[in-house]
């Protein structure tokens, strides 16, 4: 899967992992909720073996006990691993109904996505050229229609997605690209690869402190939006200075790179006129911080709703008043919503502005607690 984004991060990963970023809490947070997606979603096929290895280098050893686990007769597996010419994989869970085999990835997202069918494509392969005929191939993921209302209801939070026929169109592919990477692995010479749009896509890659050492961290072409960086950087401009006076710019890009070679500030004094003129006073400078849980921890929420568990509040009563300021922190443990709802109503009046960062953000909050909490 690294080798279809870039060649390149799967060369470093395989040979120069020392190079790999730092990852950091939020990265850790997106797997560990990945890794307990993939666990509760064993419920909707119980009763299962796991195969998982003791750690991530004895997959050899999952490898052998799936093997044995089939030859018993065992009907669900789960961490079924499954080795072909060198090639690995791990299906999260394979069901044996009837005579047949079924085979589920688990993915903790709100739908399918190209990559998931690519991985699927990739496991099926090495699968069936183990002796295994997946008769279906599924994706299962979280259902964000789902609002939960008191225990988890297992079959209505996740969706099963059958993706057999992308993945059986896409064999040949998956067994020439294969080949194609065992032998960039072999030569040992890292790839020659520009940074370009495959460094986020379809994840961030975990090289790009290496790759990208050769960019400014200031005042790079990137600073002007990435359509324009990518165009300026395909033309050898790494640096704002680098821009030869003419180049073609958007009207926002070129008043950027303007207004960086003059050092003068920009203000648009009209709208910024209009956008006081609106503000009426008391004014409640509003913030709000919230958490995505995939799996909806509270009821009267769905998979990946923003839940407000904490804001921040600033009033000024009059032009020449002093600020003051009120706050809102959830407890940790319970629904931080009914409480927050309490103390917004409380603090914020029936009159004058409320004025936010990111209005619409906001105001999706709002709408959200009033449908989930109308009294």
């Amino acid at each position: 899967m690294y080798g279809c984004q870039c060649t390149k991060r799967l060369f470093l990963h395989k040979v120069n992992s020392k190079l790999r970023n730092p990852r950091d809490e939020m990265q850790q947070a997106v797997f560990d909720a990945g890794t307990n997606v993939g666990v509760l979603a064993r419920e909707l096929f119980k009763g299962g073996v796991d195969a998982s290895p003791p750690n991530p280098f004895s997959y050899h050893i999952s490898v052998a006990k799936t093997k044995a686990l089939i030859e018993r007769g065992v009907p669900v597996i789960y961490e079924a691993a499954f080795q072909y010419e060198g090639v690995l994989c791990a299906l999260d869970i394979l069901v044996k109904q009837g005579n047949d085999w079924h085979a589920f990835e688990v993915k903790s997202t709100t739908s399918v996505k190209k990559q998931h069918q690519q991985d699927a494509a990739l496991q099926y392969y090495v699968v069936n050229n183990c002796g295994i005929q997946v008769q279906d191939f599924s994706i299962i993921y979280l259902n964000n229609h789902y609002v939960r209302s008191g225990g988890l209801a297992i079959h209505h939070l996740f969706n099963v997605q059958s993706v057999m026929e992308e993945a059986v169109g896409r064999q040949e592919f998956i067994a020439t690209k294969i080949h194609e990477l065992k032998d960039l692995l072999v030569d040992a010479t890292e790839p020659i690869i520009d940074i370009g749009p495959q460094c986020f896509d379809p994840y961030e890659c975990d090289f790009t402190n290496h790759c990208w050492r050769h960019m400014p961290k200031e005042n790079s072409v990137f600073d002007l939006g990435s359509s324009a960086g990518w165009k300026l950087h395909a033309e050898g401009y790494h640096q704002l200075d680098q821009i030869p006076e003419g180049y073609a710019l958007n009207n926002k890009a070129a008043l950027q790179l303007a207004h960086h070679r003059s050092g003068k500030t920009h203000i648009d004094k009209g709208e910024l006129k209009t956008f006081l003129e609106s503000i009426t006073f008391p004014v409640y400078f509003f913030d709000f911080e919230t958490i995505m849980p995939g799996i909806p921890e509270f009821d009267q929420s769905r998979p990946y709703q923003k839940i407000p568990f904490q804001f921040s509040l600033h009033v000024l009563a009059h032009e020449h008043a002093k600020l003051t300021h009120h706050e809102f922190l959830g407890d940790g443990s319970t629904d931080p919503r009914p409480t927050l709802i309490e103390a917004m109503i409380k603090h914020l009046g029936k009159d004058g502005s409320i004025v936010c960062y990111n209005m619409s953000f906001e105001k999706t909050c709002i709408k959200e607690l009033a449908e989930a909490f109308p009294r």
